[in-house]
Formats: structure tokens, C-alpha cells, sequence
């Protein structure tokens, strides 16, 4: 089913990041078609994971105001129509 995200089992963590724009950029969209949720096996995970260019390039650049929220998910409800799966 390559076209729903590949995540861990659950239960496991994601990071959710949400954030107010400050101005259409090519190299925000480029980045960000790529990064929406991010989910880890353990939030020991997460914590190792550091993305700085990306990061300070957000701060600077890119957003007025940001949030970073960690969660954890719990099982998993998924629904795929007939003849989505190939």
C-alpha cells in the first residue's frame, strides 16, 4: 500500500509541527512536501532527531510563530476502497 505513510507499529510517537507563515518561499515548499508528521519508536527517538539547517532556516526565514507537538498514537483505524491496494 505504498501510498499512506509507512509508520511503525503502534504504539509509537510522532511529532507534530504547525506554524504560521510569513511569506510564500520556493524553498519552504520544496521542504515542506516532504515533512508534515514525523513518527518514531520511542520518544528517546525524537529527542536524537535534529534537523538544524532546517530548523534555523525555520526561525529565520520561513515562519512567524511555530509549534512543536509530541504525542503518542495509539492503535490505528486505516480504510482502503477495492482495487486502491495496487
Amino acid at each position: 500500500m505504498g501510498f499512506l505513510a509507512d509508520t511503525p507499529k503502534p504504539p509509537y510517537d510522532a511529532v507534530i509541527f504547525s506554524s504560521i507563515k510569513r511569506e510564500y518561499d520556493e524553498e519552504y515548499e520544496q521542504t515542506a512536501e516532504r515533512i508534515t508528521v514525523s513518527c518514531w519508536d520511542s520518544m528517546d527517538a525524537i529527542k536524537r532527531w535534529k534537523d538544524r539547517a532546517a530548523k534555523q532556516k525555520g526561525k529565520s526565514a520561513w515562519n512567524e510563530a511555530y509549534a512543536v507537538r509530541m504525542t503518542r498514537t495509539e492503535p490505528q483505524r486505516m480504510f482502503v476502497s477495492k482495487g486502491a491496494e495496487d
